[in-house]
């Protein structure tokens, strides 16, 4: 029931966020104008760094709406809306979140679930899926979703067993879980 709830909000969020003035992503440089679309993306991530997540999002959109099927594409755009649902910054003379409300910090971490598993699909070898998978892990575990967390992180080390990152991940979050899922 909580899920179809939080899915019903989320869909109210995309919904309503069509209405609001975006700020425009500026245009990949076109095949002219860069030796190939690998200088591109440098260029968009190194820009997109330049600056808070939230405020490179559009950045990290151009460079995915223009290399779609790279998996770096795929997965700085997911790390990006990660960082981003969770930045804050001052405002008024205190420190609040980027975003404007939990449903835009929630349709953000949906956001990025989804270019993970893009992400997932395109990476070309069991390491880069094994880390899409990790990251994705930490995430979920940052927002509590340890039980989520635990199976993602079993499934990067399914996919790269000599690899200690997974384990150590798997490690953290069993201990969580036998605190009652806190995080320490």
């Amino acid at each position: 029931v909580a899920v179809l709830a939080a899915a019903a909000v989320l869909a109210g969020a995309f919904v309503c966020r069509g209405g609001r003035a975006r700020v425009p992503a500026p245009a990949l440089p076109t095949a002219g104008s860069t030796p190939d679309t690998a200088t591109a993306l440098r260029a968009l991530l190194d820009a997109s760094r330049s600056t808070s997540d939230f405020a490179g999002l559009p950045l990290m959109r151009t460079a995915v709406a223009g290399l779609p099927r790279t998996w770096e594409a795929r997965f700085n755009l997911a790390a990006t809306l990660e960082n981003a649902a969770l930045e804050a910054g001052p405002h008024l003379g205190r420190t609040d979140p980027m975003t404007r409300s939990s449903v835009e910090r929630v349709a953000l971490v949906v956001e990025a679930l989804h270019e993970r598993e893009v992400a997932l699909g395109l990476a070309a070898d069991s390491r880069r899926r094994a880390s899409t998978l990790c990251f994705g892990a930490k995430v979920l575990r940052t927002w509590g979703l340890q039980v989520d967390a635990l199976e993602m992180a079993r499934r990067a080390q399914a996919l790269d067993p000599t690899w200690e990152f997974p384990a150590r991940i798997i490690a953290d979050l069993e201990a969580d879980l036998r605190r009652g899922g806190v995080v320490r």
